[in-house]
């Protein structure tokens, strides 16, 4: 009888667990694309710009931490075998990387029959095999390829996509075997959103933050990085389809107006580009990328806030080699910076498919490092605005993989953080988020206790006795009066 109650009582916490625990965070961190090299300024720039974006997951036997790069125009979940070795000699490996002989856990099946008949976007033929993964502090064991001779070396890969967006026999065409069908098998996750937080309004060379999988930020009842529980409103919320570009579809959008204000000053415009916007309207949004790539032709506005210090040996700009871009760049002398950032050119555009009004400026785009304050918005020969981290940190989106659109709030009631307001551990936890807490754990421990009382304790105190177990000894009997005494019946 008891185990039967305790059965039932796991039954319901398990239905309570699934429905609120249907999201999970994924923490992340950007390393460079390209070793690190220090030598020269266009080299550190470089390595501040050209940048990948790595998931760290929890995986083996025993448990270690590896590191392996989200990819945004695949499907593919992969992970490498050691192969640290194999990279380019200019390409940054100083990761965690995962070596199946040190698990034991892991297991690679020779008779399945994928085990040796895959092609991915970025190897050439895989195994099929699995180990233990881990998530919210519990095991899943979880099947992933793991290539045997590659087209681009990495750790891996979190192929973002579920189904190839074109016809190409090089992804993967079984949707159950992609990373997100694979968390939803689990019941890790329920619908199929992610968003992308970052834990800092500051930007740093190996920045920090975590993926959201399953579940719209307004759903959520804690702090997001610094944006604090409640920012985000469901009656905010705008969708646009992601648009298809060439043969893959990418996540952007097109402005409507385009101006440009002076330092962070909004009110006062430099110049309104609107009449020009048909040849650089198109916004694209770059989450490798720890810049913000301009049209080349308005590269004039912002060479003449630097022009003047270049003849002092104050500032500079460059163009690099690797990728023909060119950026801006200063001696870290506080007041040249600051004349700089009360004159640099900020810019304000507008998506009426949004319903927002975007802005970045010198809040936004200027970064210290070794001795040198680099201007994050640079200029290449495209007519489109990529734009990474320095946008994407300011203004989350989140993707649905499955129906292809993105979600934006566009929410103008409360201002967006910015670098002024940068989240200080040592405050200690917010009043509001502590009241949260106490109030979550005094319903979760009702819930809890009501939960074990009725299933557990109920029926032993309070069920009634069944009429073949009364007990003459457990009651009084006492002769009723009779209401007829003293009649006379035949009257």
């Amino acid at each position: 009888m008891i185990h039967n109650k305790f059965s039932k009582l796991l039954i319901v916490l398990n239905i309570i667990i699934f429905f609120s625990n249907c999201q999970l965070k994924i923490p992340l961190k950007y390393f460079p694309y390209y070793k690190y090299n220090d030598s020269t300024p266009s080299a550190i720039f470089l390595g501040l710009v050209k940048q990948q974006l790595y998931a760290n997951i929890e995986i083996g036997t025993p448990k270690r931490t590896i590191q392996i790069p989200l990819v945004f125009d695949s499907n593919d979940f992969y992970i490498a075998d050691s192969p640290k070795n194999e990279y380019e000699s200019d390409r940054f490996n100083d990761l965690m990387f995962y070596n199946s002989t040190s698990s034991s856990s892991y297991d690679g099946d020779e008779e399945d029959e994928d085990y040796y008949s895959y092609q991915g976007e970025l190897f050439e033929v895989a195994t099929y095999q699995k180990d233990k993964f881990y998530f919210n502090n519990t095991e899943y064991i979880i099947n992933f390829y793991v290539p045997i001779s590659y087209r681009e070396v990495n750790s891996g890969g979190v192929g973002m996509l579920l189904l190839p967006y074109t016809d190409s026999t090089d992804s993967t065409p079984d949707r159950t075997k992609t990373f997100y069908e694979k968390l939803r098998k689990l019941g890790l996750v329920k619908e199929y959103y992610w968003s992308i937080f970052y834990n800092s309004t500051k930007a740093s060379r190996e920045e920090e933050g975590f993926l959201l999988l399953g579940a719209l930020p307004h759903e959520m009842n804690s702090d997001l990085g610094f944006f604090k529980q409640g920012y985000f409103s469901e009656k905010y919320e705008k969708t646009v389809n992601i648009a298809e570009v060439g043969q893959a579809f990418k996540i952007s959008f097109d402005m409507d107006s385009l101006t440009a204000y002076e330092g962070i000053n909004k009110n006062k415009k430099i110049e309104d580009f609107s009449s020009k916007l048909s040849s650089y309207k198109r916004i694209e949004l770059d989450y490798h990328s720890g810049g913000v790539i301009a049209p080349g032709s308005l590269r004039a506005y912002y060479h003449r806030v630097f022009e003047i210090y270049f003849t002092n040996g104050e500032c500079f700009n460059e163009t690099t080699t690797k990728k023909s871009i060119t950026f801006y760049y200063c001696k870290n002398n506080k007041e040249t910076i600051s004349k700089i950032k009360s004159s640099f050119p900020g810019i304000n555009f507008i998506s009426n498919d949004l319903n927002y009004s975007f802005t970045l400026d010198s809040e936004d785009l200027f970064i210290e490092e070794k001795g040198y304050v680099f201007c994050l918005l640079y200029f290449s020969s495209s007519t489109r605005w990529m734009m990474g981290k320095p946008f994407l940190r300011k203004y989350p989106f989140t993707v649905n993989i499955d129906e292809k659109y993105f979600t934006f709030y566009y929410n103008t009631d409360l201002e967006r953080p910015s670098s002024n307001d940068d989240n200080d551990p040592d405050k200690g936890i917010s009043v509001t988020s502590l009241w949260i807490i106490v109030c979550c754990t005094v319903v979760i421990i009702s819930i809890l206790s009501f939960l074990i009382f009725r299933f557990c304790l109920y029926e032993k105190y309070f069920k009634k006795k069944r009429a073949n177990e009364l007990d003459d000894d457990n009651y009084d009997y006492t002769a009723k009066n009779d209401k007829t005494d003293g009649l006379n019946i035949n009257n």
